[in-house]
């Protein structure tokens, strides 16, 4: 059971955070690493962002610049991730739902 576990937090990559993201909200992803500021791809970008602190070792300069970004975009891009779940709005909804998926394994 703890093999289970340990193996599915190896396979948890920048890459597959990224897949998972793009795969649940229907976006390509050269729209999820583009300048672009519709909210249709800045808000799965930041929720990518966030996952991607929460379950990888990878520093806040490398998120930012997988995204194209500055270290200082993805510190906000947490932050208000963060904010959205400590208000209960949708965000946590979604956010809740993504991490239920990488936390199965299933993504």
């Amino acid at each position: 059971m703890d093999n289970d576990i340990i193996t599915a937090k190896k396979s948890i990559t920048i890459d597959s955070i990224k897949n998972l993201v793009c795969k649940e909200y229907s976006i390509k992803k050269e729209d999820i690493v583009s300048r672009s500021r519709k909210q249709a791809f800045v808000r799965p970008r930041q929720i990518a962002m966030y996952l991607m602190r929460r379950y990888t070792d990878a520093p806040l300069q490398v998120i930012g610049k997988i995204f194209n970004r500055y270290h200082a975009t993805a510190i906000h891009s947490v932050k208000l991730v963060e904010r959205g779940i400590n208000e209960k709005s949708g965000v946590k909804k979604q956010v809740d739902f993504l991490c239920n998926k990488i936390d199965s394994g299933k993504f």
